[in-house]
């Protein structure tokens, strides 16, 4: 399975999908998005051995989401250091 943040996205900028797709060893109908394995709109995987790739493209939203419940965790343990900027 390949997993992606954003199809659209990934079409766009993922190079080595793209060209996996040019060459026709990939098709993109069969990538994924990661909210549908995370949300459980996917569940298992075709074999018990079978890979998981998720090829990431790092979209901002993510990424403040992440931080944001880092910091809150954080604060509320009351660990890390304050940095001065």
């Amino acid at each position: 399975m390949v997993a992606v943040d954003n199809l659209d996205q990934a079409k766009m900028e993922c190079g080595e999908l793209i060209a996996a797709a040019d060459r026709g060893v990939f098709r993109w109908g069969q990538a994924v998005e990661l909210h549908q394995i995370v949300s459980g709109q996917l569940t298992g995987r075709p074999t018990p051995d079978a890979i998981t790739l998720f090829e990431s493209q790092g979209i901002g939203t993510e990424d403040t989401a992440c931080y944001a419940y880092v910091l809150r965790q954080a604060r509320e343990l009351g660990i890390g250091t304050q940095l001065p900027f």
